[in-house]
């Protein structure tokens, strides 16, 4: 599998599994530990394949040098060429932007040589291939190698008498197979980018409307079940419960907050660091002081929150009813 193909499967797969991570962390309260163990997964898929590129980064067709490596693309034309030459134990300098691993690298490099420049090559290979072009009237420079050193070499001999023709003879199956390859490249970066732009597209729409909020009282405790919030406060932790009208929850540290639910931790200035979830369409909210601190949670309608607010207090013979 060609090192293009590699990275945009990677991408893909660990685009996807962040997807559905979100999806579930959203839809249906998937706890906390499991969403940040199925996004760091979704994050190490997406830059394994960096770890087992084999450098086939540089092709000579007919008329141009193309360099398709990560962070580099890349097209020389040969007549663009006015000077080629190949450096042994070559000195890459240092990355100023692009992918740099222990041995392969590309991008956007710099060298007190060249100075500015783009590379496409591994430093296990002795020989290196630099070529400095003319685009839109400057001088620019690139190096690369291929495979081997062999390989490399035959690419320098190439690209050398290719600058000096204007062109280099490629065999006819060779094309054929170059520009099916590129018609893949093309599907693939067709395929990625769609898949790409339908998978932020879903996300947007499900986080602005999916979540849960939901809180039930029993004879022990007041249990909330609600999208990145599970807590269960036992009566006898509570200190003191109240209705409030229109409050200001402040800020979200962590959790959701889309147009239909507010849950996770918030802060404000009257609590601080606090437990919140709610239905954001209803004004009438219960905040509960406790033990383990403050927690503000709602129901679906005015009505059922008022009812819910009377049932815990019932329940706390040391805590009278406080409307606000």
């Amino acid at each position: 599998m060609k090192d293009g193909v590699k990275i945009w499967a990677g991408i893909a797969a660990g685009m996807a599994l962040v997807f559905i991570d979100v999806i579930l962390a959203v839809a249906v309260g998937l706890p906390m530990l499991w969403f940040w163990i199925v996004l760091v997964v979704g994050l190490v898929i997406t830059f394994v394949p960096f770890l087992t590129l084999k450098g086939d980064w540089v092709r000579l067709t007919e008329d141009r040098i193309e360099i398709r490596a990560p962070m580099a693309n890349l097209d020389i034309p040969y007549r663009s060429i006015t000077a080629v030459d190949c450096v042994q134990d070559f000195d890459v300098g240092l990355r100023v932007m692009g992918y740099g691993g222990l041995k392969r690298g590309s991008g956007d490099f710099s060298n007190k040589t060249l100075g500015g420049y783009t590379l496409a090559g591994d430093t296990r290979i002795r020989n290196m291939v630099v070529v400095r072009y003319s685009f839109k009237g400057r001088e620019r420079y690139a190096a690369f190698n291929l495979v081997d050193e062999a390989t490399t070499l035959s690419a320098y001999q190439s690209v050398k008498v290719a600058s000096e023709a204007g062109s280099l003879e490629v065999d006819p199956s060779r094309r054929e197979a170059a520009e099916r390859s590129h018609r893949s490249h093309k599907r693939m970066t067709a395929i990625v980018v769609g898949i790409a732009v339908i998978a932020t597209v879903i996300i947007l729409a499900v986080s602005m409307t999916a979540g849960h909020v939901d809180v039930s009282a029993d004879d022990d405790s007041v249990s909330i079940d609600a999208t990145m919030l599970h807590e269960d406060i036992p009566y006898d932790s509570i200190t003191s419960v109240e209705l409030r009208e229109d409050m200001d929850y402040g800020s979200r540290v962590g959790g959701l907050g889309n147009s239909k639910y507010l849950s996770g931790n918030f802060e404000n200035d009257e609590f601080g660091r606090y437990h919140l979830a709610v239905h954001r369409d209803v004004g009438t909210c219960i905040v509960v002081h406790h033990s383990g601190g403050v927690t503000v949670f709602n129901l679906a309608d005015e009505r059922s929150t008022e009812s819910l607010y009377l049932e815990i207090s019932g329940c706390i013979p040391s805590v009278t009813p406080a409307w606000m």
